[in-house]
C-alpha cells in the first residue's frame, strides 16, 4: 500500500493545474451558496487553530456547516500550534440498495407439451435491501486527508415457483434425458446475490474541489438454484450455479461540497479499472440428487470496471454530531453472473464460463456522522 501513496500524490499533483483553473472559474463571491471543504469549512488557505470544544476565540467558532467546532479557521494564527491535525470524522449509515442486472431472458422452465417458456431469467428481479455503510476519515495535513470506507451485508433474493401436471421440463438435452428435469410437477427457482465493498482513499483538498486517489476491493457472490420435483418418482433434484467475483485495484475521483444555510451538500464521483478474480462452480444431480450429472469448476482472471456517483446532505444536530442523507449509484462491469452460466446440455462439464456481465445498484442512505 505504501507504494501507492506516492503514485496517488503524483496523480493528484498532475491534475492540480486543471483543477485550479476550474476553481477560479467557479468562484462567485456574490452567491448565497458558499463552497466548502469536507474538513476545512469555507474554502481558503488558512491554518487550522485547535481550541477546546466550544471555545469562542474572539467570536463564534464555526465548522464547515456553521456550528460550533473544536477547530477554527484563522488567517492570523501562525506557528505549529495552529495546524490542529489530525481532525477525525466517523459515520454509520443504513444503505438501501436496489439491484438491477442485465441477465437476459434465457429459458429456465418449459411446458413439455407446447414448448412455451414458463419461466426465464428475465422473470427474476430483486427488491430493495438494507445494508450497512461505515466511514472513517482523518486530516493528515492542511490539504491532505485519508479516508476508509466499507459497505455491504446486502443479500438480495428472488424466487419463483411453477406448478404443473407432469408437463414441466428443463430446456435442452437435460430436459429430455433426465428423471427429475423431464415431465416434472413442480419447479422452484431461487436467485441470490451478496456484495461487500471496502476502500481507502487519499484526499487532496483544493479550494472548491477535492481529488481522490485510492484502492478499492469489491466482492459479488451470485447463486442460482433450480429445484425440480417429479411426483412420478417422488424425487427432487437441483441444478446449482455459484459464481464469485473479487475486483481490486486503484481508482480516481472528485468531490465537491457547498453550504446552504446550516446544511452542506456534497457530490462525489469515483471510477476505476480493476483486476478481476472470477470463479464458478456448477452442480447438477438427478433422481433425488443420487445421480451426479455435472460437478464442474472454472476460474478466470480478467479486467472489470466500477463507477460510483453520490450526493449527500449533511445537517448539524449539535455537539459535533450530524445527520446524513443521500442517494447513490454504482455499476460494475466485467463480472460473472450465475444465470449467464446456464448450460442445459447433458454433459459432465459446462461448455461456457461467461464473465462479461454487469450489475447496477442504486438507492438512498441515512445515518449519523461525528466529528472531533
Amino acid at each position: 500500500m505504501s507504494a501507492r501513496v506516492p503514485f496517488c500524490l503524483m496523480a493528484l499533483t498532475a491534475l492540480l493545474p486543471l483543477a485550479d483553473k476550474a476553481v477560479a472559474q467557479s468562484r462567485s463571491p456574490s452567491s448565497e451558496v458558499v463552497w466548502v471543504s469536507s474538513y476545512h469549512g469555507t474554502a481558503q488557505d488558512s491554518p487550522i487553530e485547535p481550541l477546546a470544544y466550544g471555545q469562542q476565540p474572539g467570536g463564534a467558532c464555526l465548522d464547515s456547516i456553521g456550528v460550533d467546532s473544536p477547530y477554527c479557521l484563522s488567517s492570523s494564527c501562525v506557528g505549529p500550534e495552529c495546524h490542529g491535525v489530525p481532525i477525525w470524522n466517523a459515520s454509520a449509515e443504513a444503505l438501501f440498495l436496489q439491484r438491477d442486472s442485465a441477465i437476459g431472458a434465457a429459458p429456465i422452465v418449459l411446458d413439455g407439451i407446447t414448448s412455451d417458456v414458463l419461466v426465464s431469467t428475465g422473470d427474476l428481479s430483486f427488491d430493495m435491501e438494507t445494508g450497512l455503510r461505515l466511514g472513517l476519515g482523518c486530516q493528515l495535513t492542511q490539504t491532505t486527508a485519508v479516508e476508509f470506507g466499507y459497505f455491504g451485508l446486502h443479500e438480495w433474493e428472488s424466487t419463483a415457483v411453477v406448478t404443473g401436471a407432469n408437463n414441466l421440463s428443463a430446456p435442452g438435452d437435460l430436459g429430455l434425458t433426465s428423471f427429475d428435469f423431464f415431465d416434472a410437477d413442480t419447479v422452484g427457482i431461487a436467485y441470490a446475490t451478496r456484495i461487500h465493498n471496502a476502500e481507502v482513499n487519499l484526499v487532496r483538498q483544493l479550494q472548491t474541489l477535492e481529488l481522490l486517489c485510492g484502492f478499492r476491493f469489491f466482492s459479488l457472490d451470485d447463486q442460482l438454484n433450480i429445484n425440480s420435483y417429479d411426483a412420478g418418482t417422488d424425487t427432487a433434484s437441483d441444478y446449482n450455479i455459484r459464481t464469485k467475483n473479487d475486483l481490486y485495484g486503484g481508482q480516481l475521483g472528485a468531490r465537491s461540497s457547498w453550504r446552504i444555510r446550516q446544511s452542506m451538500i456534497q457530490t462525489v464521483a469515483k471510477a476505476g479499472v480493476f483486476g478481476s478474480d472470477q470463479r464458478q462452480r456448477t452442480l447438477i444431480g438427478d433422481f433425488g440428487n443420487t445421480i451426479p450429472v455435472r460437478d464442474a469448476e472454472a476460474s478466470k482472471n480478467s479486467v472489470g470496471f466500477i463507477g460510483e456517483l453520490g450526493v449527500k446532505l449533511t445537517t448539524p444536530l449539535g455537539n459535533g454530531l450530524h445527520l446524513l442523507a443521500g442517494y447513490n449509484v454504482l455499476w460494475a462491469e466485467g463480472i460473472a453472473l450465475a444465470p449467464d452460466q446456464l448450460d442445459f446440455t447433458n454433459t459432465s462439464t459446462s461448455s461456457q464460463f461467461i464473465t462479461s456481465g454487469g450489475a447496477f445498484f442504486h438507492g438512498a442512505n441515512v445515518g449519523l456522522e461525528g466529528r472531533w
